[in-house]
């Protein structure tokens, strides 16, 4: 994933070198890319995936994480000319399938073991969303049985698919565009919100909770369940303000 295992950029290793000029790490191997994007790689099951850009395709590879040759790659067009790179979104990777989004909308589901298409999705002709000023970025994220995009656009902020086969559970959300940062799930209900002052909705169904006893805007969605918003109403300060949010709850 984007941010590692759990989407939060912390690593539970310890003992990391932290030092690089006092102690220089060892090159283990490198392989050259063509991409200049902004997509990082995703490291399991003993492999990385990562999107590589070649003439006019962009190119998903697998690589051998001791030897840092290609097991394998998949490769689709993507002839439209740089735009501070290609591709921006990096891999998300799930039990036998690996998810990637392009920077012009097209979200594939593959094979681990293989690189073997299962099923395409065009996010922007097929589920009405915009490509923003520097494209799509936001990788794809999973809950349960479901993939999570962000179209952006006129009724689609927010797109939830069948990662099995890739049909279209619903969506909504909205009509902001496209963001930039993949949406993040809620811990208590499994709740996506890609604004982070709007409130969150069910990946399930798209349900909204309901509405806090006043309104607040935050850096990230509540971690909070719908039944916590409607039977604890947020605390007073005893100055007539309520409090909405609180950096604990996010």
């Amino acid at each position: 994933n984007f941010l590692g295992p759990n989407r939060n950029g912390i690593s539970p290793e310890t003992g990391i070198n932290k030092d690089w000029k006092a102690k220089e790490p060892k090159v283990l191997w490198k392989t050259p890319m063509g991409d200049d994007g902004y997509a990082g790689p995703s490291v399991a099951g003993g492999r990385v995936f990562i999107i590589d850009h070649k003439g006019a395709d962009d190119i998903v590879r697998a690589i051998d994480l001791e030897t840092g040759k290609d097991v394998w790659t998949f490769s689709y067009p993507d002839m439209a000319k740089s735009n501070y790179g290609f591709s921006q979104a990096t891999p998300t990777v799930d039990g036998a399938h690996v998810y990637t989004l392009s920077r012009l909308g097209k979200l594939h589901c593959l094979t681990v073991d293989g690189g073997k298409k299962v099923w395409v999705r065009d996010i922007i002709k097929e589920l009405g969303g915009k490509l923003p000023e520097w494209q799509m970025a936001a990788s794809p994220v999973i809950d349960g049985d479901r993939v999570i995009v962000l179209p952006g656009g006129h009724g689609a902020c927010v797109a939830v698919l069948d990662k099995k086969t890739g049909q279209t559970i619903w969506k909504g959300g909205g009509n902001d565009g496209a963001s930039y940062e993949a949406c993040r799930l809620a811990v208590d209900d499994a709740s996506t919100a890609s604004d982070p002052t709007s409130p969150a909705q069910r990946s399930r169904d798209g349900a909204l909770p309901p509405a806090p006893a006043s309104p607040g805007s935050a850096s990230s969605p509540l971690r909070t369940t719908p039944s916590e918003h409607a039977a604890r109403p947020p605390p007073g300060d005893g100055r007539g303000r309520r409090r909405s949010w609180r950096w604990a709850d996010l």
